[in-house]
């Protein structure tokens, strides 16, 4: 689960292969405020299921996959950076 706090409200994102809002305050637009949404049924799984299937294709048509290895790394710096930010307590600059 992340949680991001702003000076405007928060954010709490849940799920692992299938991430969703899970809760939503906003201060000032409370009618879009969204609380202890359940997750969503019959997906959870289907993100990495069909970027296997990508990947696969891409091999046997030599081409590109659609998520290619400097958009994994990209993500996965963004997800560095909100761990360190969480342990240093502050911004952290992107690129690390």
């Amino acid at each position: 689960m992340l949680i991001f706090h702003g000076t405007n409200g928060t954010l709490e994102l849940a799920g692992t292969e299938v991430p969703y809002i899970r809760q939503l305050v906003l201060l000032d637009r409370p009618e879009l405020n969204i609380s202890n949404v359940q997750p969503p049924k019959d997906q959870l799984g289907e993100a990495h299921r069909l970027q296997y299937i990508d990947f696969i294709d891409a091999i046997r048509h030599d081409r590109e996959p659609f998520i290619n290895g400097y958009e994994g790394r990209e993500a996965l710096e963004l997800v560095r950076a909100v761990y360190m930010s969480s342990e240093k307590k502050g911004e952290i600059a992107l690129p690390i």
